[in-house]
C-alpha cells in the first residue's frame, strides 16, 4: 500500500505525518505569490511608458483564466511530486 512519508513513518503504518501534507500547499501559495507580484513592477512600468509613448490609457489586464490554471497546474505538480518522492522512499525503505 502507497503512504505518503512526512517524518519518516508511512500512513500505512498506522501513524499520522504531516510534512508532506505541509510542505506542498506551502509552496503552492509562495509560488503563485512570487509568480504574480514579481512580475507586476515591470509590467506597471512597461505600461506607464507605452501609455506616455502612444499619449493613451493603457492598465494592466491579469487574465483569472490564465491565473486560475497557473495555480491548479502549481498544485498538480506539486502533488505529483510528492507522489514520486514518497514512491521512491517506501520503495528503499521496503528494500
Amino acid at each position: 500500500m502507497l503512504g505518503v512519508v512526512g517524518t519518516g513513518r508511512a500512513i500505512s503504518q498506522g501513524r499520522h505525518t504531516s510534512g508532506w501534507f505541509a510542505a506542498a500547499p506551502s509552496a503552492i501559495v509562495i509560488g503563485t505569490a512570487l509568480g504574480i507580484l514579481v512580475p507586476l513592477p515591470p509590467l506597471a512600468g512597461m505600461a506607464s511608458g507605452l501609455s506616455q509613448a502612444t499619449s493613451s490609457d493603457v492598465g494592466l489586464h491579469l487574465s483569472t483564466g490564465t491565473l486560475t490554471t497557473t495555480v491548479i497546474g502549481i498544485l498538480v505538480a506539486a502533488v505529483l511530486a510528492g507522489l514520486v518522492v514518497t514512491a521512491k522512499t517506501l520503495r528503499n525503505q521496503a528494500a
